[in-house]
């Protein structure tokens, strides 16, 4: 396993730390946030954002197949994790990513019990006001298309596990 932290400099340039037990953290330099800022809307088109961001690392990760990481700035609005590698390869179809709000969650020990309820969120319009509630910092979310249908088939599929369910939806 291998927990990846991005971080974003001052002057805009990005930087993986990356740490593995029983090595020393490695720094390696990225792109500048401008490049990630060009290539956001065409994330899940191109292999720009792979190549600027994951191709560096992958050369240190040797033979990992878990990836842990935090985002940093503009990766906060990107699902760097599903970027394609190739053409209709993507990057966790080669490794089990998981994204975190911090890599301190994977050294606590939390004691996990099981509540048999479900929270899902799905067809919520998110303004310019919810966007900064939930952490959007520049652009505005808007409608997500497509997820109140997503809750509702997700609905369906656990209520025999979980029939205490609750869906927000505006």
């Amino acid at each position: 396993d291998v927990a990846i932290e991005f971080m974003r400099a001052d002057d805009g340039n990005y930087y993986a730390l990356i740490l593995q037990s029983h090595k020393s953290p490695q720094m390696v330099a990225l792109c500048n946030e401008s490049e990630i800022q060009k290539y956001s809307e065409k994330a899940y088109n191109s292999t720009y954002l792979y190549n600027s961001i994951w191709k560096p690392i992958e050369e240190h990760l040797g033979g990992v197949k878990n990836i842990y990481f935090t985002p940093d700035g503009e990766l906060y609005e990107i699902a760097i994790e599903s970027v394609p590698v190739t053409p209709g390869i993507y990057f966790n179809e080669k490794y089990k990513v998981s994204r975190l709000s911090s890599t301190a969650e994977l050294v606590r020990r939390r004691k996990q019990v099981p509540t048999g309820k479900v929270a899902m969120f799905g067809g919520l319009k998110y303004g310019r006001q919810m966007a900064n509630k939930v952490g959007l910092r520049s652009k505005q979310a808007g409608y997500l298309k497509w997820t109140l249908t997503e809750v509702e088939n997700l609905s369906k599929i656990l209520k025999g596990r979980f029939p205490n369910q609750e869906i927000y939806t505006d």
